[in-house]
């Protein structure tokens, strides 16, 4: 059982590597043809704008999960850093519980929204695609980092060790 979590944990990673990366060069060519056709012909990719938002949206919530996974998300460390590995140990099962239901908690809202945004029959301005896709792109980003926060505690629960990730390098002594 743990060979396949770990599989599906690595298939995951790949997928929101994939995702990632192909929203970031999709974002630069858009935004960077809409610039020189602006600078050069004083006109205007209508869309880009609005694609521009759903890319950032899509890289920063699929970011989310992958980061949390390495162990590079955002932390306010200082009392951690100072801290003895006991209490590091706490802090570590502490943040990680606390956060993981908090985002499994937003999670569960925003995907309830997504049904609600779905049902209005919402979509962008100019391409026309659905608002709940990008809704749905934010819950499922929260999930993914929710199930890492909880993977993380659940190595720090069990095992001997500190862990900041759920990844071998994200080991902490």
């Amino acid at each position: 059982m743990k060979v396949l979590l770990k599989k599906l944990d690595f298939y995951v990673s790949k997928f929101e590597e994939y995702v990632i990366a192909w929203s970031i060069l999709l974002m630069f060519i858009v935004l960077t043809v809409n610039v020189i056709l602006r600078f050069l012909f004083s006109k205007s990719l209508v869309f880009s704008e609005e694609l521009g938002q759903i890319l950032v949206a899509t890289t920063t919530f699929f970011g989310l999960g992958l980061v949390t996974r390495r162990g590079q998300h955002i932390r306010m460390s200082t009392l951690y850093d100072y801290s003895n590995t006991t209490i590091r140990k706490a802090l570590a099962l502490l943040t990680s519980f606390v956060t993981s239901g908090a985002l499994f908690w937003m999670s569960y809202i925003t995907f309830k929204y997504a049904q609600t945004v779905k049902f209005t029959g919402r979509v962008t301005p100019t391409l026309h695609i659905p608002v709940y896709i990008t809704v749905a792109i934010v819950a499922i980003g929260m999930l993914s980092a929710a199930i890492q926060f909880a993977c993380i505690f659940y190595l720090n629960l069990t095992g001997k060790d500190t862990y900041i990730g759920n990844t071998p390098d994200c080991k902490q002594n």
